[in-house]
């Protein structure tokens, strides 16, 4: 199914999925924020977490493997 989804934010420059696809986040340019998504593994809906960071213009968002 695809589907729209408000970011919580304004002007979503770049978006990232987790290594383990449980979520995607959004960085909103101009709503200088950082906001998640759970992915819903049999739907792929989008569910807001209620996670909204505060992050001056957010560019992109790069996941590391920890060690």
């Amino acid at each position: 199914m695809i589907s729209d989804v408000w970011v919580h934010g304004d002007s979503p420059r770049c978006l990232t999925i987790d290594q383990g696809g449980e979520y995607l986040f959004s960085c909103n340019q101009k709503g200088d924020s950082i906001t998640s998504f759970h992915i819903n593994a049999a739907s792929g809906n989008l569910q807001f977490t209620g996670r909204f960071e505060p992050v001056g213009s957010p560019a992109v968002m790069v996941m590391l493997k920890r060690a």
